[in-house]
């Protein structure tokens, strides 16, 4: 194994930084990426229920994710694979359920001798399922709700491409900034071709993206604090069913920024996202999935919006090896329309909706090498305008190895 580098914290911080914004994937890139060798893999079980008077449905979704980083004999090159198998549900849609791997990601990342730049490429390799019948597509709607916040919020599509490159440089012993662009290549794939509520072939239109941000670490007597911030921009291009253009999602801007306070028995954190898009628009004569519900309404409505999320975490350290963690997410998604091509009045597809997500989890170390940890959340809130309630649960547990 290749010893660690020594990079600065704040050098490598702030080009981590602008990477995990970069990654196609939504796994933010940490300094344990391009070191070392480890691997990643649990269980969890998110599962929701929304009510409207007398009427309820239920979205479910165990997952088994795996993830696995190793160097590769040239310095500074590391492989990340990441897979998931995913078992989702919906109440009403014939209790049927949907169990099947995802798509599968593969990463590479190269880290320059010099430490400042760092190239990431990869592909996403079409393992999950595009044939689906009626229900399961119902299924795999309700799954990529924002609202719902699912891990696994797709099954299957077509080969991925996506590349990026970033870089830092310090601008004292304390701050570091950083950048970076890339952009995702998407293929065309079959969704669904012989289901009534299926779509065909499909041509998803290609991202890409720009992003900057400065990162901030102090040692503060026996512990340290940090701060990182971060604005990205995104372009998307027009998704295509058939050949026939069908939607045009808006562009996209992004802010983030995290900081905290660790000490020798307490640790805290915050984070802060801030992300407005702009207009979407359906072309040609596409039109939105309707339904007569609004509880069904609220479950397939898979187009994403403008929506903030403020988080807090206070860990207390146990013991040196058992760490106790109690955290609050509140995310708030604003009310989604789409412009139609004709000029008519835009297109309501959801209302707004706001989750409040308290959590616990437990984590503990039995070396250097191994730890296990596991949590659990009881998120609630409301949708469709604060006419329909939400409530559900959250657990998770898993193994991390490293070495």
């Amino acid at each position: 194994m290749r010893p660690p580098r020594k990079a600065g914290y704040a050098v490598v911080s702030a080009l981590f930084l602008a990477a995990s914004i970069l990654s196609p994937t939504g796994v933010c890139a940490k300094f344990g990426d391009v070191e070392g060798r480890s691997a990643r893999s649990g269980i969890t079980f998110r599962s929701w229920r929304l009510e409207k008077g007398g009427d309820d449905v239920t979205v479910s979704q165990l997952t088994f994710p795996v993830r696995i980083s190793t160097p590769l004999p040239r310095d500074g090159l590391d492989l990340v694979l990441f897979t998931s198998y995913a078992s989702s549900g919906v109440d009403g849609a014939k209790n049927e359920t949907l169990g099947a791997l995802t798509d599968s990601r593969f990463r590479l990342n190269y880290l320059m001798p010099n430490e400042r730049i760092l190239f990431t490429g990869g592909l996403s390799l079409p393992t999950g399922p595009t044939d689906l019948d009626k229900e399961e597509v119902v299924i795999s709607r309700a799954i990529s709700n924002q609202v719902l916040g699912f891990r696994a919020n797709r099954y299957g599509e077509g080969l991925d491409l996506f590349g990026s490159v970033a870089a830092a440089w310090p601008l004292n012993n304390r701050w570091s900034a950083g950048g970076g662009a890339g952009g995702t290549l998407k293929e065309s794939y079959n969704y669904a071709p012989t289901a009534p509520n299926g779509l065909g072939d499909v041509e998803p239109g290609s991202e890409f993206f720009l992003s900057g941000g400065v990162s901030y670490r102090a040692r503060v007597g026996e512990g340290t604090r940090t701060f990182n911030a971060d604005l990205s921009y995104r372009v998307y291009g027009i998704d295509r069913v058939e050949s026939n253009d069908v939607f045009e999602e808006g562009d996209e801007f992004a802010f983030v920024t995290s900081g905290g306070v660790d000490g020798e028995r307490w640790k805290l954190d915050g984070f802060a996202r801030v992300v407005v898009k702009g207009d979407h628009t359906f072309l040609g004569s596409a039109t939105p999935v309707t339904t007569d519900s609004s509880l069904t309404r609220v479950v397939l409505a898979n187009v994403t919006s403008d929506y903030q999320q403020l988080r807090g975490s206070v860990t207390r350290r146990m013991t040196k090896k058992t760490d106790i963690t109690v955290s609050l997410l509140y995310s708030r998604f604003a009310e989604v329309n789409v412009n139609r091509p004709d000029g008519k009045p835009p297109i309501t597809v959801r209302g707004d909706a706001k989750v409040i997500e308290p959590g616990v989890e437990g984590a503990h170390r039995f070396n250097r090498g191994l730890a296990v940890r596991a949590g659990f959340s009881l998120p609630f809130g409301d949708a469709a305008n604060g006419g329909i309630d939400l409530s559900g649960y959250d657990f998770y547990a898993g193994l991390d190895v490293r070495q």
